[in-house]
């Protein structure tokens, strides 16, 4: 889970350089970082970093966030499908953390087979992210 605080001035969920940097690159760390409760969206309403909502989600996934905790709504889905429609580059950091995501459920023995959904195109595959999505959020698993 990303640290709530801030790092000279960076708060946490839109710090690239300790998230991919670090903590992806030089760590090599495999699994998937989650947001601390409604974090995300303080990127716009406490930090006043992001310009909008959707902004927020985009500083927070293009700096490693894998995952949201969101506690009521799908706003973050939402954000994620239209940002994913937009910009390839945001596309391609989703399907990365739903890899990640997937990878780690495999390994837990919470899914049995997921090579298939590898497979598939950027917007199906974002379709299985709000799928994916609603999932854990309907059994709290986590």
């Amino acid at each position: 889970m990303i640290n709530s605080g801030d790092v000279n001035g960076i708060p946490g969920h839109a710090n690239s350089y300790y998230i991919n940097d670090i903590l992806k690159g030089e760590l090599k760390f495999e699994g998937f970082t989650v947001s601390d409760w409604e974090d995300i969206i303080r990127l716009y309403t406490r930090d006043r970093l992001a310009a909008t909502p959707e902004d927020a989600v985009r500083i927070a996934v293009m700096a490693g966030l894998d995952m949201s905790m969101v506690p009521f709504g799908y706003s973050f889905h939402d954000h994620c499908v239209s940002l994913a429609k937009k910009n390839s580059d945001f596309s391609d950091r989703v399907n990365d953390a739903v890899r990640r995501i997937l990878k780690v459920k495999k390994i837990l023995g919470k899914i049995l087979i997921v090579n298939f959904i590898f497979y598939l195109d950027q917007y199906t595959f974002i379709n299985i992210f709000k799928v994916y999505l609603n999932h854990l959020i309907q059994i709290q698993v986590i």
